[in-house]
């Protein structure tokens, strides 16, 4: 039976047994359980890194045991996830807001982009269940044109961009190929449910390049 841990306007915070579950507006975000494609979009990262979305913070502790990563901005709309991250949910990713390389900003995305910033080596995104499939309309300019210049606006000479999705986006990877050296999409095995699935995270490179930090991730735990 779901227990319902709090709530902070839509967001909802719930537990059940030892599953604990994110809903935005009634729209089922995240789960616990659901945690190896997340950590594969954080096994990206390096240098200094932008992680958009902090979810239960798996990306973030993904990216944290990167050697390369040497900072980590994470912006994260709601206050009250960058609550439970400290509180109730802050064992589930070894609480990862506690390391000194993170930095966090409770504000929109978009926002957080039109103001001066140093720029990034990697931006991991990870906000929504994909394009198709957005939890706020305004996360849908992120993944048009404007936004994804934007994006490509705020990274280093030799960065990367991988947005995280729950499935393939073949309109999003032709948008991207406009902005970027290099796109690719990968998939990786999940289980949800108990049933075999995949999500898929595209990454979108400045320059072409061996990529060595290719994650092969199996099932969720």
């Amino acid at each position: 039976m779901r227990e319902i841990i709090d709530r902070a306007g839509p967001l909802l915070l719930a537990r059940t047994g030892a599953t604990w579950e994110i809903l935005w507006d009634g729209t089922f975000l995240m789960s616990s359980q659901c945690r190896a494609s997340e950590r594969a979009l954080g096994a990206l990262a390096r240098g200094q890194t932008l992680v958009a979305g902090l979810g239960m913070g798996f990306t973030l502790r993904a990216a944290l045991d990167r050697p390369q990563v040497t900072s980590i901005d994470v912006v994260e709309i709601a206050a009250a996830v960058v609550d439970w991250n400290r509180g109730p949910l802050a064992a589930l990713a070894d609480r990862p807001l506690d390391d000194p390389r993170v930095r966090v900003h409770v504000a929109d995305l978009a926002r957080f982009l039109g103001q001066p910033h140093e720029a990034w080596d990697t931006i991991l995104l990870d906000l929504d269940n994909g394009p198709s499939w957005i939890a706020r309309p305004e996360n849908a300019w992120l993944y048009q044109t404007g936004g994804l210049s934007r994006l490509r606006a705020c990274l280093r000479a030799g960065g990367r961009l991988a947005i995280w999705s729950a499935q393939p986006e073949p309109a999003l990877l032709t948008r991207l190929r406009a902005h970027f050296a290099a796109v690719d999409s990968r998939a990786v095995a999940v289980t949800v449910g108990g049933r075999p699935s995949q999500d898929y995270i595209l990454v979108a490179a400045c320059e072409t390049q061996t990529d060595p930090s290719v994650v092969h991730v199996g099932t969720r735990d």
